[in-house]
Formats: structure tokens, sequence, C-alpha cells
């Protein structure tokens, strides 16, 4: 009996796996996908950082002009009036003041980067003084070495 098989083993040598065209693709999607997605990220924070400027604008118009119309309304009717007592113009004081304080109150929230410790008293102060209106007043802050500590960002909103 004579046996006619070979021995018969394939070997295919390939380029490597970095080196292929499907690789390429995947890469260049890759590439493509980040990107959009960035500018899409992009897009909607400046959006919605546009609808929070919105929002901060329609709220100080809403609450200046109020207490500015407000304050107008209590001087026309006191120069009709044709007689001011002190109350009244005490009353237009504390709304005219009021509005400063609304002003001052939405940007002391929007400021929070840079809060120290002494613009914290600051505060305390001009609170106390539109609270006790005509009152002295005195307070001691203790514990505090330094008027320059950075407070945490989210003091300035509460």
């Amino acid at each position: 009996m004579q046996v006619n098989t070979i021995l018969f083993y394939l070997i295919e040598i390939t380029g490597l796996w970095y080196q292929t065209k499907l690789f390429y693709f995947i890469v260049s999607c890759l590439i493509i996908l980040s990107t959009i997605g960035f500018f899409y990220y992009r897009y909607f924070a400046i959006k919605e950082l546009n609808r929070i400027r919105t929002d901060l604008a329609n709220d100080i118009h809403d609450e200046i002009g109020t207490i500015l119309t407000r304050s107008i309304m209590r001087i026309e009717l006191m120069k009709n009036a044709k007689q001011v007592s002190v109350d009244d113009l005490k009353k237009v004081e504390h709304q005219l003041r009021g509005a400063v304080q609304s002003f001052r109150n939405v940007l002391w929230s929007l400021n929070t980067d840079n809060i120290r410790t002494s613009d914290f008293v600051g505060r305390i102060n001009l609170t106390l003084g539109d609270v006790f209106d005509g009152t002295n007043f005195s307070f001691l802050v203790t514990n505090l070495s330094s008027s320059n500590y950075f407070l945490p960002v989210f003091f300035g909103t509460h």
C-alpha cells in the first residue's frame, strides 16, 4: 500500500491590524463623532447660559421695575396732595433702598468667585442697617484671623 497524501497547511500573512482600512475608517468615525459631540455640548452649554441670562434679566426687570414704579406712584400722590409728610418721604426712601438692595442681592449671588469673609461681614452690616433702620447696633465676628478667606461657592447664593 502506497500513501499519496501530503501534509498541507496554509499560512496567510496579513498586515498589522492598525494598518488596515477598517481601522482607519473606525478612527476617522471616532474623530468625527468626537468633534460633533464637542460642538453639540458647547451649543447646548451656550444655549443654557443664554437662558439663565434671560431669566436673570427678567427677574431684575420685574423686581426693580415694580419697586421703582411703586415709588414713582407714591411721589405722584405726594405731589397731588400738596403736603408732604416726613413719613411719606421715609416710605419712598425705604422703597428705593429696597430696589438698590434687590439689585445688590442679584449681583452678590452672581459673583460667587470672589466672596471673602470681609464681603460677608459688610453684607451683614448692610442687611442689619436695612432691618434696624435708625437703630444703633454692633456685632462681633470671632475666629477670623484674616478677612481675606474665600468662602465656598454656594455661600453667595444662600
